[in-house]
């Protein structure tokens, strides 16, 4: 159960990562672009360096949550993705250590071609039946 719990946590810290990256990534263009429309319009005024100043600094703060925010987006699997690792990976063990399951294509394969024959062997007489 504790894993299952853990598997649902790291779903909802991921959405959460990447929810606030794209708002960063939002906030980081926009205020970028003002901050250039204030430096391309000159700075007159102290109010105008205040503004463009506070841009500046808000511009880093988002650029830096949104470095930040890169690692978990990246490496925190979604809830989907952990049931796919939880599952195969945990198949694959089995599988990798289970010698009668190590056998099992060998007998699919044997078993697969002599039920194929019989089927062959089937359509043959009924066509030959259909001749006469």
């Amino acid at each position: 159960m504790r894993t299952i719990y853990w598997i649902q946590r790291l779903d909802t810290i991921s959405t959460i990562s990447t929810a606030i990256l794209i708002i960063a990534a939002f906030a980081f263009v926009g205020l970028f672009i003002a901050a250039l429309v204030y430096k391309c319009d000159g700075l007159d005024y102290e109010s105008e360096k205040n503004a463009y100043n506070m841009l500046k600094k808000l511009t880093k703060l988002s650029g830096a949550i949104m470095l930040f925010l890169i690692i978990p987006v990246t490496f925190i699997p979604t809830k989907k993705e952990m049931y796919e690792i939880y599952g195969v990976g945990g198949t694959l063990d089995y599988v990798r250590h289970n010698e009668t399951v190590k056998g099992l294509p060998d007998k699919t394969v044997k078993m697969l071609d002599k039920w194929l024959d019989e089927k062959l062997a089937e359509e043959t007489t009924e066509e030959e039946k259909t001749i006469e």
